[in-house]
């Protein structure tokens, strides 16, 4: 529409000037608010969002442009970008749509995400389900069921009640990753044994 191709060219000046007088979060407050007045124009809407992601490239921190704003989909660009430049930073995140974004996006990242914020059940399984992946060698599922075993035991030894709630909430049979653990590492055993008698040449 008319009145975006004229704020198109005139918000980055707006942001600019305002980053030179020291003002980098008033900058990015305009930005979003900008998004919120177009929210039903995606187009507009994402023109002001990778505005918004400069600003984070020069400075602003990831804390604070996730506090300026609720719109998930401005928190979903966020984490994108980070996901891109420094993916270890969205484990020390805790927003209300980080869990979800994760889950779709991030099997590793989620279920060190999970551990890190002591959600061990839920940790668990993630860990359980990465080492089920077609693709990994033996060793590779060994460690992610050895990831698995340690926060299910954590799981299943909550240091406080409301941890103990949050974790009855999360279908979790700590037997059941021990039996499959002490399975894999059997098969480990033969893999190695066969291996040193040469029987067994290729990467398991």
């Amino acid at each position: 529409n008319t009145e975006w191709v004229y704020l198109e060219k005139l918000l980055p000046e707006c942001c600019s000037a305002l980053e030179k007088l020291g003002y980098g979060k008033k900058a990015l407050d305009l930005t979003l608010h900008v998004a919120q007045i177009y929210r039903n124009d995606t187009t507009v809407r994402s023109k002001c969002y990778q505005t918004a992601i400069g600003l984070l490239d020069r400075g602003i921190s990831a804390e604070v442009a996730l506090s300026s704003s609720d719109d998930v989909e401005w928190h979903q660009t966020v984490y994108t970008h980070l996901l891109q430049t420094n993916p270890q930073s969205l484990l020390d995140i805790k927003t209300d749509s980080i869990l979800d974004w994760l889950s779709e996006h991030q099997g590793d990242l989620l279920a060190t995400w999970l551990a890190r914020h002591e959600m061990h059940a839920q940790a668990a399984i993630a860990y359980r389900n990465r080492a089920l992946v077609e693709h990994l060698n033996i060793n590779e599922r060994v460690n992610y069921y050895t990831r698995a075993l340690i926060q299910a035991k954590a799981a299943v030894t909550p240091n406080s009640d409301s941890a103990g709630k949050r974790e009855q909430d999360t279908e979790l049979d700590l037997h059941q990753i021990q039996d499959e653990f002490d399975l894999l590492k059997l098969q480990k055993e033969v893999c190695d044994a066969l291996q040193d008698q040469g029987e067994l040449d290729i990467r398991y």
